[in-house]
């Protein structure tokens, strides 16, 4: 599958942003050229692909998405945007249930994509204190395959690694500049919090100016109203639970 940046569209929406499908924001900056699932949209658009490329993207995950929809703003650029997968809305886990034809649209059908064609179906490697049931210890590992990368079977869930973990990775394994500390600006730097009062209780660490946008929608706000005054305290991430 392949996406390559429109001029004359990305001159008429600067402020188009995200990676959903070819329905959400994003097609404001990107025109199907060509790939073999089914769209309308895409069949009727035959662009001939150009020989260079100011920059080529390999992946449309979320990453893949916000760099190709900051690189194209730039409409003297030429960007090309290559995917392995097709469009997530295209996909159909078990054809024999007609109502999973909705796939990825759905957030709690992430379960039924496991395994299907929207699905890289890694395995992990053998584990000593983990997937005890499995054969030779090793489980699935989802991952997706598709504009949106694994954002389009991951529940539209949305969390950063664990603080400590960046930490142990530069000071036990000699990955430098990779501390919590130094990977923060970056996160920040491509997120958009829209959770409501975020600028009061973790202004140091969301962000509002990123291309990437995320929230907490209201019904599970308030059921976290509602629970929370039984349990700990809320915090913004579940990272933040180990880090609390």
């Amino acid at each position: 599958m392949y996406w390559a940046a429109d001029p004359q569209v990305v001159g008429l929406n600067p402020s188009c942003n995200g990676c959903i499908s070819d329905e959400g924001a994003f097609s404001g900056l990107v025109a199907p050229v060509f790939f073999p699932m089914k769209s309308t949209q895409a069949e009727g658009d035959k662009r001939i692909l150009y020989t260079h490329y100011d920059y080529l993207i390999v992946g449309g995950g979320s990453a893949g998405c916000v760099l190709a929809n900051r690189l194209s703003a730039d409409s003297s650029r030429t960007v090309l945007l290559i995917e392995a997968g097709g469009l997530e809305k295209d996909f159909v886990p078990f054809t024999e249930f007609p109502l999973v034809k909705i796939g990825t649209q759905v957030p709690l059908y992430a379960p039924l994509l496991i395994n299907s064609e929207i699905d890289w179906q890694y395995p992990t490697e053998s584990q000593q204190n983990a997937c005890l049931s499995m054969v030779n210890q090793s489980c699935p590992w989802a991952r997706g395959k598709g504009m949106g990368g694994s954002s389009a079977m991951n529940f539209m869930l949305f969390v950063r690694g664990n603080d400590l973990d960046y930490d142990i990775w530069e000071r036990f394994y000699g990955a430098h500049n990779w501390s919590y500390n130094d990977v923060l600006p970056h996160f920040k730097k491509i997120e958009k919090s829209t959770v409501p009062g975020h600028d009061h209780c973790a202004a140091a660490q969301a962000s509002n100016s990123g291309d990437l946008r995320e929230t907490i929608r209201a019904i599970v706000r308030e059921e976290l109203r509602k629970l929370l005054p039984s349990a700990q305290p809320q915090v913004d991430s579940i990272a933040d639970i180990v880090r609390e």
